[in-house]
């Protein structure tokens, strides 16, 4: 099997993740600190020369034989992943940097911060996977480790009901939204782009009807008017309009 230089950094980068987290549960509150410190800096400059590079060479894409449950897992990094990708490393570059000062007044919580600390670990990790996945069931399974993880980090001061609270809805969120959004994509997006002539036997209309577009409308306004109801704390079914029968 032939690696290339690209998926031997994608791979090292996890292996990063996988080993830190082994190493936390023997290490003091202060060595924890160090070593998530130590941690998101260097997989932020791995994953940054990847990055940087996709940019004078151009995109990257190979797969994994997966399983009979996921197939192919395909995975691909474009100019578009490139940008998230730094982005994201940006912002938790900083975000480490600022946080091991903060934390320090938690230091009397020792399994709190070991878990906080994993957490994070997990979340950078995750996202980054996330912008570079191109299998649908595999996708989903790292965005559930991506929302878990945002969880443990945000109910850390779990003590407090208000914190508990918005743990707890934004938890609710992150599953809507993406289930929102798979629905919309099996329905629309891949079917928009399947080909005349590949249709199922139910007889369907080719992706060059004019129905689907206005389908795809009504859709994407009962999304946005739901969301306008979950934000007013009121019933989702306050957004029935006739307007999208």
């Amino acid at each position: 099997m032939i690696y290339s230089m690209e998926k031997i950094i994608i791979e090292v980068f996890n292996l990063i993740a996988i080993l830190a987290l082994g190493l936390i549960p023997f290490l003091k509150t202060r060595e924890r600190g160090y070593l998530t410190l130590g941690v998101i800096s260097l997989q932020v400059i791995i994953i940054s020369i990847l990055a940087f590079s996709l940019f004078a060479n151009g995109p990257v894409e190979y797969s994994y034989a997966g399983s009979f449950i996921t197939g192919f897992i395909p995975v691909r990094i474009d100019y578009l992943s490139a940008w998230f990708i730094l982005v994201i490393s940006f912002t938790f570059l900083t975000g480490v940097w600022y946080g091991v000062q903060y934390m320090k007044k938690y230091m009397d919580q020792s399994d709190n911060l070991a878990l906080h600390a994993g957490a994070f670990i997990v979340l950078y990790t995750s996202l980054i996977d996330i912008c570079m996945i191109q299998n649908s069931l595999v996708f989903l399974v790292v965005w559930e480790i991506m929302a878990l993880a945002s969880f443990i980090l945000i109910i850390f001061e779990h003590y407090k009901s208000a914190t508990l609270k918005a743990g707890i809805n934004f938890l609710i969120e992150s599953h809507d939204w993406i289930l929102f959004l798979s629905a919309l994509v099996n329905r629309y997006i891949i079917w928009f782009f399947k080909p005349c002539g590949m249709e199922p036997k139910s007889n369907l209309p080719c992706a060059r009807s004019a129905s689907r577009p206005a389908d795809a409308y009504r859709d994407i306004q009962r999304i946005r008017c739901m969301g306008a109801c979950r934000y007013q704390r009121q019933p989702w079914w306050c957004c029935h309009d006739a307007r999208f029968d």
